[in-house]
């Protein structure tokens, strides 16, 4: 590479001119200065943007984790108590087995009883109905 291609950049401010240029020049500054404001507010308020928006999706994580949870015990509670009621359910059929039972034995008994007390009244209708044939002279 040659000297030659190298351009010599003047960086010395300018002699103060008139107020219409200092004015300018002002604004130019002012306006550069501005920009740049608006650019860093931008960055700022990206990065708060991105933030909340980080802690919104966490604090939903741990909702959905807390939800999850409650609806793990709500689950076993569930089970727990139709367990309960199962074995309720079996306590309330045995009992009534064993008080259907209790009825079948009393019937069985009644009726046993009652049938004793059919031949008993039978046996006597008979006899009385063979007294009177005797009396009356009627053979069987």
């Amino acid at each position: 590479m040659q000297l030659s291609q190298w351009e010599f950049t003047d960086n010395a401010c300018p002699a103060a001119g008139d107020a219409a240029a200092k004015l300018k020049l002002r604004e130019a500054y002012a306006s550069k200065e501005l920009l740049l404001g608006e650019q860093k507010l931008q960055q700022v308020l990206t990065l708060e943007r991105n933030q909340i928006g980080d802690e919104v999706v966490k604090e939903e994580k741990e909702l959905s984790t807390e939800a999850q949870r409650a609806v793990s015990r709500l689950e076993k509670q569930i089970d727990a108590y139709e367990r309960g009621l199962a074995a309720e359910e079996q306590k309330v059929v045995k009992a009534v087995e064993k008080a259907a039972a209790a009825e079948a034995k009393e019937l069985a008994r009644v009726e046993k009883k009652a049938e004793a007390a059919l031949a008993k009244e039978v046996q006597e209708v008979e006899r009385e109905i063979e007294s009177l044939e005797k009396s009356a002279g009627l053979k069987r």
